[in-house]
């Protein structure tokens, strides 16, 4: 299900969409992720894409922890080591950053003990640990 035009959702509307059963749930027109959405939408158990979001806080990443598919951010553009850190621990099948302009020591440290897939491009050169 795409959903791109949404700007805004309510967490009971987030709550609604997180239980759709199809495989991918994208919702590209959310420039904002606040960590009670966030929470809501962890429970949708497939791909969820959010690449709008350019930006998000400890606690949003905090609350995206327990989702479980594959997750999908591919508009934040500079990463907090906090906020590595805190991502770093979902619990999902993958995590993709496809476009950070930057990564300090402390991000790729805190990034480098993710358990699933990571999918990084960092000033248009792609990492991830198949390729080096």
């Amino acid at each position: 299900m795409s959903l791109c035009g949404l700007v805004e959702i309510s967490p009971e509307v987030a709550a609604a969409l997180a239980e759709y059963r199809g495989s991918v749930l994208s919702l590209n027109g959310l420039a904002n992720l606040s960590p009670e959405v966030a929470a809501e939408l962890s429970a949708f158990p497939g791909l969820l894409v959010l690449n709008g979001v350019m930006a998000i806080s400890v606690a949003t990443a905090a609350a995206l922890v327990p989702h479980r598919g594959s997750l999908v951010l591919d508009g934040i553009l500079y990463l907090p080591a906090d906020v590595a850190k805190a991502l770093s621990k979902h619990e999902g099948k993958s995590l993709s950053l496809e476009s950070l302009r930057f990564m300090s020591d402390a991000e790729a440290k805190a990034l480098a003990g993710y358990r699933g897939k990571l999918e990084l491009v960092v000033d248009d050169v792609a990492y991830s640990p198949e390729n080096g």
